[in-house]
């Protein structure tokens, strides 16, 4: 196939265009790598790269939006780039580390006026989350805040479908005993629509 160049692309086509899935992942691809653990000029060259190489091949976008795989192309692509970036520079990548955990970093919705409502509520879901293994929260990210299907996190995560469902099971009732313990934590719950 030959190689598109970088007009090639439609840039600002709309949300199917580069800038348009640029502008639609890039800080989800940022919290995804940082949560693995890699510190944000490394996610940021991470992610610029991922996007450069999508201008390497013309019809690559266009695919991938058809068939819905651009959200998992882009995380699996920035997971392997930021694996790659780590070995590259003599490191130990945080993946091998894991058991420093997934950090999520809690973002509530811009809706909530009072400033004091938010920081509580963001507190309780941190709460919730501080109950799960690095590897559940990772799956609980993915699919409750990625949207991602339990096929994509196990390709992701280099699991089985099984695994996936799991980890995520496992990882709810882990959440739902913190909530009966605490019963100010329940009303959380139903951001993970469970």
């Amino acid at each position: 196939m030959p190689s598109a160049s970088v007009s090639d692309i439609p840039v600002n086509d709309g949300p199917d265009s580069l800038s348009g899935l640029y502008n639609r992942y890039a800080n989800a691809l940022y919290n995804y790598g940082a949560g693995l653990g890699f510190p944000k000029d490394t996610c940021m060259d991470a992610i610029h790269d991922v996007f450069c190489k999508l201008t390497r091949d013309e019809g690559r976008i266009r695919r991938l939006v058809a068939e819905g795989h651009e959200k998992f192309y882009l995380f699996c692509s920035l997971k392997n780039r930021l694996i790659d970036i780590s070995r590259r520079q003599g490191k130990t990548s945080p993946l091998e580390n894991y058991t420093a955990g997934f950090a999520i970093e809690v973002s509530v919705e811009e809706s909530f006026s009072d400033e004091e409502e938010r920081s509580r509520l963001k507190a309780k879901v941190e709460q919730l989350m501080s109950e799960l293994s690095p590897g559940q929260k990772e799956a609980v990210y993915l699919r409750y805040m990625q949207e991602m299907s339990y096929e994509e996190i196990a390709r992701l995560l280099n699991i089985t479908p099984e695994s996936a469902r799991k980890n995520v099971f496992r990882a709810v009732n882990k959440m739902r005993l913190a909530a009966k313990k605490n019963p100010g934590l329940i009303a959380i719950l139903l951001l993970f629509q469970i």
